[in-house]
């Protein structure tokens, strides 16, 4: 039975064009317009070089460096500089050059925030290096390369930074105002009250919807990632199943707060005012542009559901590591992951609200 609902609800969902394009195309048309914006290839990477004891090698490397296409060199005098400039996010990476008249290890910084600049410099400064102690044949390895990350104050600005937000934005709209309009479409349609005869229980058709969902949104995920890999070259540093287990808990969590919202609504109209205003609500104090906030405002976004989604995935995608850890924001996810659907279970009726409301005094 519950197989067969899923399957009417998928099917109902295709025939449906607009919420096709809203689920499907619109977050497609985010990521390619983002990736678009953004283009993270079309400018030359700023690295600073800092020459903490100036020689003729010291300089042949910098010198080489500038003749990088790639690589727009800018050069600072002192390594206090290179980290303040990091910090302001004015450059995304410096290299740090010793004394090279010996055997000695060159210092990339980059910030933290922007994987991206650390790769394509220590790619650079790495292939340089390979090709000068390829010189000294016969003679010891005379310099290598290590990296030291900083975090930066400065606003995100890289496809990776802002491809947490473009994929759980169309989570957010399938799993909760989808779901909300569309229960409350189909109850005024009297849909609920023909189904109310059936042995249908309302448990069964609220599982279905949310599996149905729950489908969309990992085939959301698919289609944004890929285009986010394969057409402008995004990283993600940790496992990509990290990504689509934040989607499965992302939806739960939306779909909850949609049916809730869905079960108070006594019409279309209120349910697609309340739907907007929180949807709106969420994708500021959840959005890319949180930073811009005072602390205030950036603590209550913490306790919205879109923002330990969007940290979770972001520590996947730059950090490489698990999404989930011993803080707030992993007890946050998970209150509004049980909580809301607990709710909905509770309020969920084939019956509009009023009649719910009674009913459930009756029983």
């Amino acid at each position: 039975m519950l197989i067969t609902l899923v399957r009417s609800q998928l099917r109902t969902f295709v025939r449906d064009r607009p919420a096709f394009v809203l689920a499907l195309v619109m977050p497609s048309f985010m990521a390619i317009f983002f990736g678009f914006i953004i283009n993270t290839d079309a400018k030359p990477l700023k690295l600073g070089v800092v020459q903490l004891v100036g020689s003729e090698t010291s300089e042949a490397i910098t010198t080489a460096l500038e003749d990088t296409k790639q690589i727009r060199v800018i050069r600072l005098k002192t390594e206090s500089e290179a980290r303040a400039r990091i910090e302001d996010g004015a450059i995304g990476s410096a290299l740090l050059i010793p004394d090279v008249s010996k055997p000695a290890t060159l210092t990339i910084l980059y910030d933290e925030k922007s994987i991206e600049n650390l790769q394509r410099a220590a790619g650079a400064v790495d292939a340089f290096l390979q090709r000068y102690n390829l010189q000294l044949a016969g003679a010891e390895e005379t310099l290598k390369l290590k990296v030291q990350g900083l975090r930066a104050d400065s606003r995100l600005g890289s496809y990776d930074s802002v491809l947490p937000f473009i994929l759980i934005f169309g989570v957010l709209m399938t799993a909760m105002g989808g779901l909300a309009t569309r229960i409350v479409t189909q109850r005024e349609a009297g849909i609920f009250k023909r189904l109310s005869a059936t042995p249908l229980k309302p448990m069964d058709y609220l599982l279905s919807e949310v599996i149905a969902r729950l489908f969309i949104a990992l085939l959301q995920i698919a289609i944004v990632l890929g285009i986010g890999i394969f057409a402008y070259d995004a990283t993600v540093a940790g496992n990509v199943g990290w990504i689509f287990l934040m989607a499965v808990i992302a939806t739960l969590a939306f779909a909850g707060i949609g049916v809730v919202v869905a079960s108070l609504s006594p019409s279309p109209e209120a349910v697609g005012g309340v739907t907007g205003g929180l949807t709106v609500l969420m994708v500021i104090l959840g959005g890319p542009t949180t930073e811009i906030f005072p602390a205030a405002v950036k603590k209550i976004a913490e306790f919205l559901p879109m923002g330990p989604v969007q940290s979770g995935i972001r520590h996947v995608i730059l950090d490489g590591t698990s999404p989930f850890g011993l803080d707030v924001s992993t007890l946050v996810l998970a209150l509004w992951t049980i909580l809301p659907v607990l709710l909905a279970a509770r309020l969920f009726h084939f019956s509009p609200p009023l009649k719910s409301s009674r009913g459930a005094r009756g029983t």
